[in-house]
């Protein structure tokens, strides 16, 4: 009995033994490195394109050529003030009114005097003419008809004086309407009805929507061959404008120099529709001009300096190649190169700073 005992144990020895044995040769097994795999790098690319005309964009405002403050050649009470700001008014609308009581007494008065004047000038070449045959027959002297000639003439020039006067009351009714000049826009208001004015005091603003400017900053490199003609983007269409003037002097601050666009004055297509924009609202002016010598344009997000100047990373049989550029210009995202690159190029467009050279990529858009 204890001899069986005694082999059953050793046998159970030996099974837990070699039980060990294998979970401890395929633990070895799992902790075996595995063999290590070389992955791509997945990017997007750019072909090189041969440009021989630039294009390229800055914010332009939309602002009124010029702004004309109003007033009234004649003081008195503002009885009606016909528009508020934001107005659209045509030229000769009335804006203003003022009250014309007196001036038109005065004229009134004026009327009644002209009329008596002109009633004695009547009365007067009777007279002379009575006279001169009375003369004939020696029945008046000479200086009976000389005193009558005076007479017609001092009523001749009282006459022309009132004449005078009242036209300058019938000029004075009509100041005290105050009309549009010009076709525009109210945009300032400085009084109220009610109010007493005086000769020359502003009343409104007004600005002209048929001349409208674009007003853009561009930077010194620009100036040199500042683009005759450029083109408004807005939310209602594209507008070709045309140079109206620019600033001689850059901006202190920003060391740009202002200029100025405007529509053509043949194009009122162009005009009606800028005057519905609103004014001093931003918008993309795009500009295109010649290049003196034809050049390469990539995408300004290819470019990468690691402290030896601009490069590239092209793709040649699936990897990196660093390759060196020339920059000429980098604007808007754009970047002008010396045309050093081959035609069939491609350039990793972006995250080019995790790539390494000779590194094996993986094309997305290709």
């Amino acid at each position: 009995m204890s001899t069986k005992k005694l082999t059953a144990g050793v046998m159970l020895l030996m099974l837990t033994l070699a039980g060990c044995s294998d979970g401890e040769q395929n633990n070895t097994d799992s902790d075996a490195p595995m063999p290590q795999q070389h992955t791509s790098i997945p990017v997007e690319v750019s072909d090189v394109i041969f440009v021989e005309r630039e294009q390229w964009q800055a914010l332009g405002q939309l602002l009124p050529a010029q702004q004309i403050l109003l007033s009234m050649e004649v003081g008195g009470r503002v009885t009606e003030r016909l528009v508020t700001r934001g107005d659209q008014v045509n030229q000769g609308t009335t804006l203003i009114r003022l009250d014309a009581e007196d001036f038109v007494l005065k004229r009134n008065s004026l009327d009644a005097s002209i009329k008596q004047v002109e009633a004695d000038q009547r009365l007067a070449f009777s007279d002379r003419d009575r006279l001169k045959a009375m003369l004939k027959r020696e029945l008046v002297s000479e200086q009976d008809v000389d005193q009558i000639e005076t007479r017609i003439e001092s009523l001749a020039a009282q006459l022309a004086r009132l004449n005078q006067e009242r036209a300058l009351a019938n000029r004075q009714i009509d100041y005290t309407q105050l009309k549009a000049p010009v076709s525009g826009r109210i945009n300032q208001v400085m009084i109220e009805p009610g109010q007493q004015i005086q000769p020359g005091q502003i009343l409104l603003e007004l600005i002209q929507t048929d001349k409208l400017i674009v007003l853009t900053h561009l930077p010194a490199h620009r100036m040199a061959a500042l683009p005759k003609q450029a083109k408004l983007n807005t939310p209602t269409g594209a507008f070709e404008l045309r140079l109206f003037e620019q600033e001689p002097l850059a901006d202190p601050a920003t060391g740009l120099f202002a200029v100025r666009y405007k529509a053509s004055p043949d194009d009122t297509v162009a005009q009606q529709a800028l005057a519905k924009l609103p004014l001093g609202e931003r918008y993309s002016v795009t500009f295109e001009q010649p290049l003196p010598n034809q050049l390469q344009q990539i995408p300004g997000s290819a470019l990468i300096d690691l402290g030896q100047g601009p490069h590239v990373w092209q793709i040649i049989n699936n990897k990196t190649q660093l390759t060196e550029v020339s920059l000429v210009r980098l604007h808007n995202g754009v970047a002008l190169i010396q045309p050093t690159l081959a035609d069939d190029s491609k350039i990793v467009r972006h995250g080019v700073h995790r790539l390494q050279p000779d590194q094996a990529v993986r094309i997305l858009n290709d």
